[in-house]
């Protein structure tokens, strides 16, 4: 009896052991996930680039807490086997970035928080955001007034402390430096900036990233049906060299 209870006891510590291991190398792996990188080639602005696309990015189809859903193209729910138009999630505010060297660079979105930086700018980048799509059946579908709070988004995004709502859209920068994890969130409204054209601005060499989120609401056609809910998030990022 005393060896098998021996024999249990080994491995107990045994799976323990094992578990621990496992648990250690998942923080790992999410802590290097958070780190900034850089892509093996860069673009820098004025290269390469086409600042009108021919169909709008898409952008991601988010949780509504805007955790990363899919990148798939997102359909109206109501009347799309009538009239197939432009998707929900399709990019309708677009970042243009000019930087010290005077050249514009259109930027494109990525699906992930922590894919590798591709695009580099001189000096200091100046970033506007203008209507670049409008949606779908607009006087039906519109971004709405989101009542999430900043510090109830997933973890990625969220802001400790901060009861601020989404309401029609945030835009989160942060910034940091290659090797390091990234800064802080701070955010500004996205109303404001649709029809002032206004920019934010980003001076030194730096790594940024600027994250749109926004919901959008689907009126029901009828009092006898669900008003439908979407969630979009642009995620956007460069170094300044």
């Amino acid at each position: 009896m005393k060896k098998l209870v021996l024999l249990i006891n080994l491995l107990l510590v045994a799976l323990l052991f094992v578990f621990q291991i496992r648990a250690n190398a998942t923080e790992q792996n999410s802590n290097e996930s958070s780190v900034i990188t850089i892509a093996d080639e860069i673009i820098m602005f004025g290269e390469g680039n086409n600042r009108w696309f021919t169909n709008q990015p898409i952008l991601d189809d988010a949780e509504p807490d805007y955790e990363f859903k899919s990148t798939n193209p997102v359909q109206k729910y109501y009347r799309h086997e009538m009239i197939i138009d432009r998707y929900i999630n399709e990019e309708k505010y677009g970042l243009f970035g000019i930087d010290s060297t005077n050249e514009t660079h259109r930027l494109e979105p990525n699906a992930y928080l922590y894919d590798p930086i591709s695009t580099g700018a001189n000096g200091y980048v100046h970033i506007s955001i203008s209507t670049v799509a409008q949606f779908p059946d607009p006087d039906y579908i519109a971004r709405d007034n989101d009542t999430l709070k900043m510090k109830n988004m997933y973890s990625d995004l969220a802001i400790s402390g901060d009861s601020t709502k989404v309401g029609y859209g945030k835009i989160l920068y942060r910034t940091g430096q290659v090797g390091e994890t990234w800064g802080n969130w701070s955010y500004v409204d996205l109303e404001p900036f649709i029809d002032t054209n206004a920019s934010l601005s980003f001076y030194g060499q730096q790594c940024v990233q600027i994250v749109v989120i926004y919901e959008v609401k689907e009126k029901a056609p009828t009092i006898f049906q669900s008003n439908k809910f979407y969630h979009v998030r642009g995620i956007y990022e460069f170094m300044i060299v």
